[in-house]
């Protein structure tokens, strides 16, 4: 999935076309192979989701 956004924004700039949810889309991406890069194997776009929810603070579980 990393290498894919970088091939769609390579493409992108390539035809100048403006792509800024993709490049948000990318660095979630990239944040998400620091954080988990070395406890977990290949995974899909669930992986984007589960950054994204970390990152708004919402992966601690329910509100008491």
């Amino acid at each position: 999935m990393f290498k894919d956004f970088a091939l769609i924004l390579q493409q992108a700039i390539a035809v100048a076309v403006p792509m800024p949810a993709t490049a948000v889309a990318a660095q979630v991406c990239t944040a998400e192979e620091a954080r988990q890069s070395a406890v977990r194997d290949h995974e899909d776009f669930s992986a984007v989701i589960r950054t994204m929810q970390h990152l708004a603070g919402a992966d601690s579980g329910p509100a008491s």
